[in-house]
This record gives structure tokens, C-alpha cells and sequence, in this order.
């Protein structure tokens, strides 16, 4: 239905990620997505629209989150070296994975990303629903989501470190309001860190005899928290 990876393929397309990620000292960003009141649109519009409503959000996922040429600073958090108003390089086909976790939730899992990155990732899927509203059978239906996010740290390796992480983000995000992004904070690089944002080239086996490539990532400077 929704033309994502099922639960299962998805958390091993992510292990092989995690290892890529180890292996090359990076981190993996993780978002999950949840369809806000998924129930009343089951409700109000029947099991079909329901179903209409989460294949209109991955496809939205699909379409907004795969290809990004470059991921915004988001201006509160980050300011780079060099005045300049961006950050990192590119997401391809080859540096996320994104795949259905359960019921109305989505999961997408991102190489060489940060959480803060991440964040920018989410924010764009955000702004892709406010602007392309969610129509079925001739009727504009209300749909948002509320993203929950993560990323590995030296004490979140796991894929089950990164799912509850942002788990308890979502929630946070669903008390808060809905509608909106919230940041899983334990673990997160210190604010007067820095956080790399140029990843190398990397070839990482996924299996005996397969070894695909992820795409590199724009070289550009490193960049500060404000």
C-alpha cells in the first residue's frame, strides 16, 4: 500500500546501515512518523481514506525526503564557519531508507546525518503537506504528521537505541500539540561541539558478495552550534 519497506526489511536495510556507520565513525539520523489523528480520519472519511491518508504520506516521504540537494541549518541551532545558510551535502537513493514501522507509522533512517540534520529532513516534510494538502475523492482532508528524532551517539548504537529515542520524541511532539518535530536530547552532540558535515565516500558490504556504494556527501566546512 504504502510502497515502503515492512517492518522486518526495514530494521535489516538499517542494521547494514548502523555497521556502515560504525565501521566509518558516522552517525545515522532516524525520524518517526506519525499521521496525526489517524483514527478520526478513519472515522470521519472511512477505512479507505485512512489508507488514502498513509499512502499520500509516504509517497510525500518518498518525493521530499529521498533527493535533497542540501539540508538547511536550521538558523536557531547552527550557524556555519563561514556566514553561509546552509549545511552538509546530498541525501540520494543510496543514503536513506525508508519503510512502514507499524500501523499509521513511518520510519526514515538517514547515513551521515546528524539529529539536528535530521531535523531539517522532517521540517521539509512538514512544509511539503502545508503546501500539497491531502485530497480524496474531491474532498481536502486534514492531514499532519508529528516526527520524533534521533541519531546514534556513542551510547545509542542499536537499532532498538535509535527506535525508542525517537519514540519518546513523538510522544513529546503528540503532548506538545501535534503537528510538529521534537528531538530525542540524551546523547545529543554537546552545543559547543562540532559537527562534522562531510562524509567521504564509502563502500559498505551489505552481504556476501554485495557491496553498495552511498553516495558522497557536498565537502563543506564544519559547522558550530550557535
Amino acid at each position: 500500500m504504502t510502497g515502503l519497506y515492512q517492518r522486518a526489511p526495514f530494521i535489516a536495510k538499517t542494521n547494514e546501515m548502523l555497521a556502515c556507520a560504525r565501521q566509518h565513525n558516522t552517525q545515522v539520523g532516524y525520524a518517526l512518523v506519525d499521521l496525526d489523528r489517524f483514527k478520526d480520519i478513519n472515522d470521519t472519511y472511512g477505512h479507505q481514506a485512512g489508507d488514502a491518508a498513509l499512502a499520500y504520506t509516504a509517497k510525500m516521504l518518498k518525493n521530499n525526503v529521498r533527493t535533497i540537494p542540501s539540508l538547511p541549518v536550521p538558523e536557531r541551532r547552527y550557524q556555519s564557519n563561514d556566514g553561509a545558510s546552509d549545511l552538509v551535502g546530498k541525501i540520494t537513493e543510496e543514503t536513506v531508507e525508508l519503510g512502514r514501522v507499524g500501523g499509521d507509522e513511518l520510519g526514515i533512517a538517514l547515513y551521515g546525518v546528524s539529529a539536528e540534520q535530521a531535523w531539517a529532513v522532517a521540517e521539509r516534510l512538514h512544509k511539503a503537506l502545508r503546501e500539497k494538502p491531502f485530497v480524496y475523492n474531491g474532498t481536502t482532508v486534514p492531514l499532519s504528521v508529528s516526527i520524533g528524532i534521533a541519531a546514534t551517539t556513542e551510547t545509542m548504537t542499536t537499532w532498538d537505541d535509535l527506535y525508542h529515542g525517537a519514540d519518546e520524541a513523538l510522544y513529546r511532539a503528540k503532548r506538545s500539540g501535534r503537528n510538529r518535530t521534537e528531538l530525542f536530547t540524551q546523547g545529543v552532540l554537546p552545543a559547543a561541539g562540532l559537527a562534522p558535515a562531510v562524509i567521504k565516500r564509502t563502500d559498505c558490504a551489505s552481504g556476501p558478495g554485495s557491496q553498495p556504494q552511498l553516495a558522497t556527501l557536498a565537502e563543506t566546512a564544519y559547522v558550530t552550534a550557535a
